[in-house]
């Protein structure tokens, strides 16, 4: 999917549900990154490894300072616990590649995902960059956030693992 303008939408429009009381969106800090480290570990079990692929936490942990490091992070704090976590995973000269989306399952479904994105959607957008992400068809709640907020589906792909 890509985005090459203004977002169509603000985080008040993305759900018709009040903002969860506590929820905070913020840069992340120093004292983060074992929430961070629990978040990244989950989300590439859930949505990056293929099935039967054996998780590897040594990698996992090289991948969030690698993110922390270089790249462009917004957390989501909720009753002082980071809950979920959105970045760039790479940068060309003309685009932000939006990657790492994750919010804790028992933190789903109250519109944190959808203001998590929203912020930082119009947050990267103030770079001068166009965004682009990759989202699984099968993942219908990610799908309909990045629709409201304007992208577009560009093309199909499709992994291959050999």
């Amino acid at each position: 999917m890509g985005l090459d303008g203004t977002p169509s939408s603000s985080p008040e429009n993305q759900s018709p549900r009040p903002k969860p009381a506590g929820l905070i969106l913020r840069l992340p800090r120093p004292d983060d990154e074992e929430s961070l480290f629990a978040l990244q570990s989950a989300y590439e079990k859930e949505e990056v490894l293929p099935k039967n692929a054996v998780f590897n936490p040594a990698a996992c942990r090289f991948n969030i300072q690698r993110i922390l490091s270089r790249e462009h992070l917004l957390v989501a704090e909720l009753d002082g616990q980071v809950v979920g976590k959105i970045n760039t995973s790479a940068e060309s000269f003309t685009r932000y590649q939006i990657g790492g989306v994750y919010v804790r399952p028992d933190c789903r479904r109250l519109g944190i995902g959808a203001r998590m994105a929203t912020a930082f959607i119009q947050s990267m957008l103030t770079r001068g960059k166009a965004l682009t992400l990759f989202v699984k068809k099968r993942n219908i709640a990610a799908s309909k956030v990045y629709r409201k907020t304007g992208f577009n589906v560009l093309e199909d792909y499709r992994i291959t693992y050999y």
